[in-house]
């Protein structure tokens, strides 16, 4: 039970309707059981009670109570639910913790001194729920909801029950506990410093250090374009905002399953089609509050043929739609955080130089860069470091910034061309997307520029050359392999549509 005294002892009985629990005690051969329940509202707070204390003192704790002869840990978590708050259609959820109260509680009138509590999640509850519920309990006392962090602050055992539950929540797991501590090998619940202290002492087994390591999810996804440009996308039945996501899900890794495999799997079940999956193009590390880090593995799909996308079958009670989306229709249709994964992934497919590395569908590091040009003459902006800049001297790249914070690469260019060469400019145009494997290791977004004013108007700084250089001279200009690629699509003219 979530207070003291245990969920067990008599006094935690609500004065509602129940067995008598002397009666309950007494035919009870083993170690006493209860259970208690972890209740969330939609504003992810949590249900706690008032319970009796020592003497006259009130304590605060979780619903809960003993588990009846014949009847089963949930279905009694079931009935306190019901008896305690008047939840009659709420169900107990997934099983959060056990906790052995042998350390809690002294030997009691029938020779036990062990308590075994069932810790269950409950919700979120919804509005109706929240409203029904019943706010004083026939025995006089009150409930009330706590932010985890103020319910984990509770005394003890409870506040250490509740941390450790709340982890358990979190990370997928089970808390083992031991009078509302963790037990060593508990896969939740111990704090990363206890957890640093027992690996380093080589105080865990084998079987306790993959217990109490920090799980991730593995998931698997696959980009797919038609000859156009478009990408393909689906929609799952079971996503209640309608929103759209790039093929794929979750790796089978219980079964030998690889990320690649998985990918190809996904592709056959969800959409019928059978197609060589390519190279990884992104590895995605997914932070996400209230659930484990998880881990996406983009693949390049290729391009489907138009005979493929016929071939595209979609299972039933899984995904509702396919489609092929691009530009400003992909950005609305996909999950929010989504389309920086995919624009990623389209610009390491581009430069063909390996997989690239994302947190939160981001690169670790972005650049911008402006392509100037002059609309008549062609001739393209380029500048040179000189000698007193110790980075790429000689070199001739376009007019760029480092994307920092919380800005947007379209600021990053218009504040970048506004104090390196007092150009001022209204809303660019994004042409290309690029990573620079071979130096800055970030993604580069080039946008374009067009320019008619004359150059000696530029403003050029201390340790750099401007200069309008037209397309046939370009080779005479150093300059990084990746951007020279990009400055050749975009005067052949062949550049993909670019998602904004």
């Amino acid at each position: 039970m979530s207070g003291t005294p245990s969920a067990s002892d008599p006094r935690t009985l609500s004065a509602s309707a129940g067995p008598d629990p002397d009666r309950v005690l007494a035919t009870s051969s083993g170690p006493a059981v209860s259970v208690s329940t972890l209740v969330f509202d939609g504003d992810d707070r949590i249900l706690v009670v008032e319970r009796p204390g020592d003497g006259d003192s009130v304590a605060l704790g979780l619903p809960g109570g003993p588990v009846l002869e014949q009847e089963s840990p949930r279905r009694a978590a079931a009935r306190v639910l019901a008896e305690q708050l008047g939840l009659e259609s709420v169900c107990a959820g997934r099983l959060l913790a056990i906790d052995d109260q042998q350390q809690e509680r002294e030997e009691d009138d029938h020779g036990r001194g062990v308590g075994v509590e069932h810790v269950f999640h409950v919700g979120p509850l919804s509005e109706e729920h929240v409203g029904r519920l019943r706010t004083v309990t026939e025995g006089g006392r009150t409930v009330q909801w706590l932010a985890p962090g103020e319910a984990a602050r509770l005394p003890q055992p409870v506040g250490c029950r509740v941390r450790a539950c709340v982890a358990a929540l979190r990370g997928g797991s089970v808390a083992d506990l031991e009078a509302g501590t963790p037990h060593r090998g508990s896969p939740a619940g111990l704090g990363p410093a206890d957890r640093a202290r027992l690996e380093t002492s080589g105080g865990l087994s084998p079987a306790e250090c993959v217990a109490v390591r920090p799980k991730s999810l593995t998931a698997a996804a696959v980009l797919c374009t038609d000859a156009a440009g478009h990408i393909l996308i689906v929609r799952p039945v079971h996503r209640p905002d309608g929103r759209w996501l790039l093929p794929g899900g979750a790796v089978d890794s219980d079964v030998g399953e690889t990320p690649r495999q998985a990918a190809a799997r996904e592709l056959h079940e969800g959409l019928g089609i059978s197609i060589r999956v390519g190279p990884l193009l992104a590895c995605d590390w997914i932070r996400q509050p209230r659930r484990p880090a998880e881990v996406v593995h983009v693949y390049d799909g290729g391009v489907l043929t138009a005979q493929q996308l016929a071939a595209i079958r979609l299972p039933t009670g899984e995904l509702g739609q396919w489609r092929m989306a691009n530009g400003e229709a992909l950005a609305e249709l996909l999950v929010e955080g989504l389309t920086p994964r995919v624009l990623a992934c389209l610009a390491a497919r581009t430069t063909a130089a390996g997989a690239v590395e994302l947190v939160n569908g981001r690169a670790l590091a972005e650049g911008v860069a402006a392509l100037v040009y002059r609309p008549g003459s062609g001739e393209l902006l380029l500048y040179a470091k000189d000698e007193r800049v110790r980075c790429r001297r000689g070199s001739w790249p376009l007019i760029g910034s480092a994307v920092e914070g919380a800005e947007f690469p379209e600021e990053v260019v218009v504040r970048g061309l506004r104090e390196q060469v007092g150009l001022r400019v209204g809303q660019p145009r994004l042409v290309d997307r690029v990573w620079d494997l071979g130096g800055s290791q970030q993604l580069i977004s080039v946008f374009a520029v067009p320019y008619d004013s004359p150059p000696h108007a530029l403003l050029s700084g201390p340790g750099r050359r401007l200069g309008f250089v037209a397309p046939p001279e370009l080779g005479d200009y150093p300059m990084s392999p990746y951007l020279r690629a990009v400055i050749d699509r975009w005067l052949r003219g062949d550049r993909a549509e670019v998602t904004t």
